[in-house]
């Protein structure tokens, strides 16, 4: 008797865009624990990535047109105090841009998750095929430096 040792293929995770009720993020990513909030991706590196690496900070690209290609919108830990290991934990969303020349900016900036939300709120998804062109900005707020960016080219 002939015996085969195969090995099944695991199949790949889908994962879609959706709205919630409260026009947040919703956790799309099969399983307890997800950290994946919601992607446009599908590529597992891709996703590993934003879920594992640490980007470029937005600061680094104030001003600069960008061509994005993914956005993954990942969870993470923060203090409350970013100056004191002892204050409060909270989970943030943080928005992973990959962009067509291999680069991830990430930021956990309230303006960058609202412009995000905006822009997958009106429907423009990019993709690798069909990238968009975006241009981070700093504003001043009454509590201080505000990050978010504008559509350049769809």
């Amino acid at each position: 008797m002939n015996k085969t040792n195969t090995t099944p293929e695991t199949e790949p995770k889908n994962f879609e865009l959706a709205k919630t009720s409260n026009n947040d993020f919703a956790v799309l990513a099969e399983g307890e624990g997800a950290t994946v909030r919601v992607t446009t991706a599908t590529d597992d590196v891709t996703l590993f990535n934003a879920v594992n690496g640490s980007g470029e900070t937005v600061a680094e690209h104030l001003d600069e047109e960008i061509e994005v290609a993914n956005i993954v919108v990942t969870s993470v830990d923060v203090h409350t105090d970013p100056n004191d290991e002892d204050s409060p934990i909270v989970n943030k969303c943080c928005v992973n841009f990959f962009t067509t020349d291999g680069k991830m900016i990430s930021s956990i900036s309230n303006g960058i998750i609202r412009s995000t939300k905006s822009l997958f709120g009106v429907g423009f998804q990019p993709s690798p095929e069909r990238p968009i062109v975006i241009r981070f900005k700093q504003t001043k707020t009454k509590r201080g430096i505000a990050h978010t960016f504008d559509l350049v080219k769809r």
